[in-house]
């Protein structure tokens, strides 16, 4: 599977954030600040492959290599509760809405529903994928978890029975790297290994657009808020803003200078992060997307970003 490589001991989580105090963020042109950790989290026994946000934005879920999926106080720095022991490799985590749920897929092809606040397994999905998952999305009424997998298939889920929703939906020619829901719930959005984004109609599977979004696989994408924009990263080392509705490009190409691993798009679209194998972390302004606001340098193995739910941390694992 690309982007899986030989794991590392010692694995950790790291906080950067601003607070209320700060002073305002810089315009592009404005010399770059230095970013230093808030806080350095450790308890994995291997590489961490997957974060997110719960909704109150003051916990942090993530998966492993050790196969384990704990959840974390953002502003304790601890584990909160045992972790979920999950029985394979976690390849992708996700948080409900409401935060209620967890969700895990792995190696063991299997989608996992969690109670969030007992650790307890809620459901598993039945009849499902046919290789490694690889992508986790909630429907914003947590009624529903879609799943990406190495088999090249989307499959909806139901998230009190494990019932197969809808899917799997078809057109990929290779492996779904990953998915994410429009914000209304009624379509699904998936990056691929063969350079394309897909949007389904999330009630049948049916396939409303497809467009060649780079020159190579893409690694990730994620969805404004608003359902407005879509975000790119890909094996080409570039980043990409997409108009949801016409599927045009928006702005400028961004640009890292290896493979992107991971991007995503503030809560109130004002920001973009992007992750890659040249160790940087860059958070470019919107709508300007030139040189990014902010490039933190030398990050170890940049496995997910993501940014809270009041844009203020993002986290690095």
């Amino acid at each position: 599977m690309a982007g899986i490589r030989d794991v590392t001991r010692n694995a950790y989580l790291r906080i950067r954030g601003r607070s209320s105090r700060d002073p305002p963020l810089p315009t592009p042109t404005s010399p770059e600040p230095s970013l230093l950790p808030l806080a350095t989290y450790t308890g994995h026994s291997s590489w961490i492959t997957s974060l997110a946000f719960m909704p109150d934005g003051k916990h942090v879920v993530s998966g492993s290599f050790d196969r384990s999926m704990p959840v974390w106080s953002v502003t304790e720095g601890h584990e909160v509760g045992e972790a979920i022991k999950v029985g394979s490799t976690v390849l992708a985590v996700a948080a409900s809405e409401d935060g209620k749920l967890l969700a895990s897929g792995g190696m063991d092809n299997k989608v996992i529903v969690w109670d969030a606040k007992s650790h307890e397994k809620v459901v598993e999905g039945k009849e499902g994928h046919s290789d490694w998952v690889s992508s986790l999305s909630f429907s914003r009424d947590s009624t529903r978890v879609a799943s990406a997998s190495e088999d090249k298939s989307v499959i909806v889920w139901s998230t009190s029975t494990g019932e197969r929703l809808v899917g799997p939906f078809t057109g990929h020619t290779s492996r779904v790297h990953c998915v994410a829901w429009t914000p209304d719930g009624n379509q699904i959005i998936a990056g691929c290994y063969d350079d394309s984004i897909q949007i389904f109609d999330a009630s049948n599977g049916s396939q409303i657009a497809r467009w060649d979004a780079h020159s190579n696989s893409i690694y990730s994408i994620a969805i404004s808020r608003d359902g407005r924009y879509i975000v790119s990263g890909s094996d080409d080392k570039t980043v990409k803003l997409w108009d949801t509705t016409t599927h045009q490009q928006i702005g400028h190409t961004l640009q890292h200078n290896d493979l992107v691993r991971s991007v995503c798009i503030s809560p109130d679209a004002k920001y973009i992060a992007s992750a890659g194998n040249d160790e940087k972390v860059s958070l470019w302004s919107l709508p300007k997307l030139v040189d990014p606001s902010y490039t933190i340098d030398k990050v170890r193995d940049p496995a997910f970003r993501l940014l809270s739910h009041d844009s203020h941390m993002f986290f690095e694992g």
